[in-house]
This record gives structure tokens, sequence and C-alpha cells, in this order.
């Protein structure tokens, strides 16, 4: 059976193992398809050596991401490569105060397994911004594995009910 890409319609498509990945892949256009998950993880992958960071780092953006109105800034937050403890800028479009308020919850249900505590700092990079970093930087190995860890609790915690905001801020009651 001939595989077809779902991105192009060739059929010029090989399943392999990338980055230890059973994946389907486009030999005309680069699409990849298969499970999701492993997908998403050689994505995030080459998107990490592009930019020559961990992989984890590209996992926690996007997990970041999908809350509506966080803008990760990725050039400010891999600016430094491998070569420093990692720093993610963000801004926030809207409802500012209530994704603080579930970031730094998930942040905080997570610290129970992280190798040192992640804090969200206020800073002015040409605007507002936030930055999420470890308080103190150390060793880039378990901060590394930190950056997964996150990742995982706030893709988890984003499909809770107490992460989900309203499409309009809350108002008082009508008199």
């Amino acid at each position: 059976m001939s595989l077809r890409c779902d991105e192009c319609g060739s059929h010029d498509v090989k399943r392999h193992h990338v980055y230890g990945q059973l994946i389907e892949e486009c030999g005309l256009c680069g699409n990849l398809q298969g499970d999701p998950a492993a997908v998403t993880r050689v994505e995030e992958i080459r998107e990490a050596e592009g930019f020559g960071v961990a992989p984890e780092l590209i996992g926690l953006f996007s997990a970041l991401e999908a809350a509506p109105g966080l803008v990760v800034d990725r050039s400010l937050s891999t600016a430094a490569g491998h070569s420093a403890a990692p720093a993610i800028y963000f801004t926030l479009a809207r409802q500012p105060l209530e994704l603080l308020d579930r970031l730094a919850r998930s942040l905080l249900m997570a610290s129970r397994r992280t190798s040192t505590i992640w804090i969200l700092e206020v800073v002015h990079q040409q605007r507002l911004c936030f930055v999420l970093r470890p308080r103190v930087p150390g060793d880039l190995q378990p901060l590394t594995v930190d950056l997964g860890l996150l990742r995982d609790a706030l893709r988890r915690d984003q499909r809770l009910d107490w992460w989900q905001l309203g499409d309009e801020p809350r108002r008082g009651r009508a008199t």
C-alpha cells in the first residue's frame, strides 16, 4: 500500500524513525504525518535545533501560546541558546491578570517536581513583558528537565475547568 501525503497528495511518503519517533514524511513537500504526538515531538526537535535550544523549551513555548492572548517572544527567549539558563519572554494581549493567575497556579503545582522554583517577573524590553525563569539559575541539565515538566503541567492544566478564560470579562451584578 502506497502512502499519500495529507498536504500535497504526493505518494513520495516514507515511514521512518526520526529522533526515535515513527512518522511519515513527504519527500516532495516535507509534510510530517502520523501520530500527532510523534509529529509534534519531531517538529519541536527540528525547531529547537534551528534556535540552538532544548526541544523542551520549544514545547513550553507551544504550551504557553495555547493560552489565548499570550504571545511568546521567541527571539528574546532563545537569544542565549544553550549557554544560559532559560528565560521565556512573553506578552499578554488580553485578560492579563487572569492569565497570570492561572500560569502562577500551574507553576506552583508543578514546583513539587521541578529542580528549582520558577518565577514570573515583569520587565521592560521596548514594551512591557513578562519573563518566566528559574529563581536561581543552576545546572542546565536539571533546568532542561524542568522545561519538560512545566510544558506537560501547562498542557494538562489548560484542559481543566479552572484554567478556562471566559470571552467576556466578569462584571458586577446588574442593578
